[in-house]
């Protein structure tokens, strides 16, 4: 199966292979290494299905013929600047490293999701170049650009955490790993408590202005963020964390009240305010980061999403008619905003514990590339070194401030250069030893601008002291290149705020932003490059450390159950009278979906077992699974096969339960390798035939809602018994 999904893959490329061979020159030449580079992927995937895993000295050759291949690819994007068809090129060099999927553990389809990204921005150029005017040009970029967009669906499907070596070809069953981390540094107590002071108030008093059971709800979750704020403070007192029974102790009050907010909304159902309790019911979960590792503000970002759902219901409906209303919806999206700024800065990979003690730590690293020291020296000296020159002219506290992240950088390059030349990676205590000096000047940087409220360069103080944590990548696996961009865009924000005040009357200071934001905006190229899943310790790879799952309040059985009656009842009603195939393999998709349910219920009455004992708790709903797949498999050629093929995608769906520390950002993905088809469903029969657009609504629903679900009942995984 997964050789012939991935030459289904390979036919999206038809059309770029077709006009690439008719526009000529060097696109014809890069178009036939892009093919042979994946030819020569799809082999080396053939190999590996049957064949148990070689180790890791003998897999560099049998990758070696695909890396030579990708590595001509760029070679002709760079002789040919100048060119005609320059952003072409560029397009198929910055999309060929999704390929390199192949060597990426754990999280291989989110690494060509980013690569997805980088050749977007390309294809988009030439889209916005030639859309209206040139057809031809439009379906090259299409065509390179769904193929790759395709990919990271595949991986999920069938290579979920890494090539499945020795599999036969069938799906991959998830399995969870993660890697812990820590915290920057900077005023954590101070910061958190203007956060709440300068937000919680005004949504305490627009949620009094509309009456119970607003209030009653209102006030637990303010109890909840105060029980927060306390477990904080608690832990950045504490010298480290602390074992996972003592630790879900901490979580005990908070957990107790978010379940509460939960329980006061199902109270409720039906009620005129019903939109208001649901903003805060799925709000509240946000709180949840404290459990969340190595990634809290994402998942933060996650929640506030899932509530924004309600409060741009309130607002769609309120917006010019009831002030009080408003007032809700904004000050509550205002108050959620402001937490994953606040993770970021301080609680950047988890919770924070001894606050005193700013080293970060990480685990799991991935082979080094050629070249990583220099073209670091090239990103300091193209931006750094403007920007240096720019703070000493602007000077006080940005010159002092600027002598700080200086030294921040020089031993960050120490570190690299001691980790390209060290074989393997240390102890977790020499690896903190290591990163002490870098955190101590990052420090600094931060205590800089607490120093300093009130001062005229704060905007600036605030763009280096929010960027500096960019350098805190070395401790972030598996994916340390979205979280540089996540850090680089918090300075963005202040360097923004600059820009605005000086643009065409100071260029100095608008310089020195340009130069900060390509230093730090550099970091994502540069890491994605020599560092794809951590940073590189000679050829040996270390590790991921197991992650521990934390349970949240609610009633996951009731919920899951009312996904099921929501969207599940009629999905079945209706692909019964699609009829055929459809009917038979929605029918095992719900059985699936039942099975998952048995096992959600089971889970919670039983202490988390063995990764053995949990594939046999897995099983019947894998089998199920793998019935739903067998369906599409058998029946190519049907006039239903995009019902089909977006079932077969979506039932991958269920592998959450199997995933930590993020499974709702897992379910995620699943649903977009389903809506790739069940947008084919929407376009032949949009506006003809209502039965199959109701299909794909109630299928798309359930997918859809489990994320929210999963975020609010299961956050760092399956919610086992103690």
């Amino acid at each position: 199966m997964a050789l012939q999904d991935y030459d289904d893959l390979v036919v999206l490329l038809e059309p770029f292979e077709s006009l690439s061979a008719e526009f000529g020159g060097k696109l014809k030449e890069q178009s036939v290494l892009f093919l042979a580079a994946i030819k020569a992927e799809r082999d080396f995937l053939e190999k590996a299905i049957a064949m148990k895993d070689p180790g890791e000295d003998a897999i560099p050759a049998m990758i070696a013929p695909i890396s030579e291949l990708m590595q001509k690819v760029g070679a002709i994007k760079d002789s040919a600047r100048g060119d005609a068809f320059f952003n072409h090129l560029t397009a198929v060099a910055e999309g060929i490293p999704a390929l390199g999927w192949i060597v990426v553990p754990k999280t291989p389809a989110p690494y060509a999701k980013e690569m997805l990204g980088s050749a977007q921005f390309w294809t988009n150029k030439i889209l916005k170049e030639f859309k209206g005017k040139d057809e031809k040009q439009v379906a090259w970029a299409t065509s390179l650009t769904d193929f790759l967009k395709a990919l990271p669906a595949y991986i999920l499907k069938f290579h979920t955490t890494g090539v499945a070596w020795n599999s036969g070809g069938a799906k991959a069953a998830p399995v969870a790993a993660a890697a812990a981390g820590s915290a920057s540094a900077g005023a954590l107590q101070s910061d958190l408590e203007d956060l709440i002071d300068e937000f919680l108030p005004p949504f305490m008093d627009a949620s009094e202005k509309l009456g119970e059971p607003v209030v009653a709800i209102s006030q637990v979750f303010k109890k909840a963020v105060e029980s927060e704020k306390a477990l904080i403070l608690k832990a950045a007192g504490l010298p480290k964390k602390p074992e996972d029974g003592a630790f879900m102790e901490l979580l005990t009050p908070t957990s107790t009240l978010m379940g509460e907010v939960g329980a006061l909304k199902d109270m409720h159902r039906g009620h005129k305010l019903w939109n208001n309790l649901m903003a805060v019911a799925e709000g509240t979960p946000l709180l949840g980061w404290v459990a969340v590792e190595p990634t809290p503000a994402p998942f933060a970002k996650d929640m506030l999403g899932a509530a924004q759902f309600y409060t741009n219901k309130i607002l769609k409906e309120y917006k010019g008619k009831d002030e009080d209303q408003v007032k809700f919806a904004t000050t509550f999206v205002a108050l959620l905003s402001a937490f994953p700024k606040y993770i970021l800065a301080h609680h950047t990979t988890g919770l924070r514990f001894n606050a005193a003690v700013a080293a970060p730590v990480s685990a799991g690293v991935a082979a080094p590339t050629a070249g990583s020291i220099a073209d670091f020296d090239a990103l300091v000296e193209e931006h750094f070194s403007v920007y240096l020159s720019l703070s000493a002219k602007i000077g006080g506290k940005v010159a002092e401030q600027s002598k700080f992240l200086e030294v921040a950088v020089t031993e960050s390059k120490k570190l690299y250069e001691h980790a390209s030349v060290t074989k393997t990676k240390p102890a977790m205590d020499k690896f903190q030893e290591l990163l002490a000096p870098i955190a101590a000047e990052m420090q600094k940087v931060g205590e800089v601008k607490d120093t300093a409220r009130g001062d005229k360069d704060f905007d600036f103080l605030n763009a280096v002291a929010e960027g500096v944590q960019v350098l805190g990548w070395v401790t972030i696996e598996p994916l340390p290149a979205p979280f540089a961009k996540d850090m680089a865009g918090s300075a963005q924000f202040w360097g923004n705020k600059i820009l605005k005040a000086f643009k065409g009357s100071d260029e100095d200071k608008v310089n020195w932003v340009k130069a900060l934001n390509g230093f730090f905006g550099g970091f994502e190229g540069y890491i994605k490059q020599h560092h794809t899943t951590g940073l590189s310790w000679g050829n040996a790879p270390a590790p991921a450390a197991a992650a521990v799952s934390a349970p949240s309040g609610g009633t996951a059985e009731g919920d899951f159950e009312a996904l099921i009656a929501d969207h599940l009842v009629p999905f079945l009603e209706i692909a019964k009278k699609i009829g055929g195939p459809v009917g038979e393999q929605a029918d095992v998709f719900v059985d699936a979906v039942k099975e998952e349910k048995a096992l959600i219920v089971k889970a919670m009455s039983v202490k988390k077992p063995s990764i053995d004992g949990l594939m046999e708790y897995l099983k019947p709903t894998s089998i199920l699974m793998a019935k739903v797949g067998e369906f599409k498999d058998s029946n190519r050629g049907h006039k239903d096969f995009n019902h089909l093929t977006a079932l077969a995608e979506a039932v991958q769906v269920l592998g959450w339960v199997a995933v930590e520390p993020a499974p709702a950002p897992f379910a995620k993905e699943m649903v977009g390798g389903a809506q790739f088809w069940t947008n084919k469903i929407l376009k032949e029969y949009r506006g003809k035939d209502a039965t199959h657009e109701a299909y794909v609504k109630n299928l798309i629903g359930f997918l859809s809602g489990l994320a929210p679900y999963i975020i609010q009942h299961h956050t760092t995984g399956l919610t086992w018994g103690k």
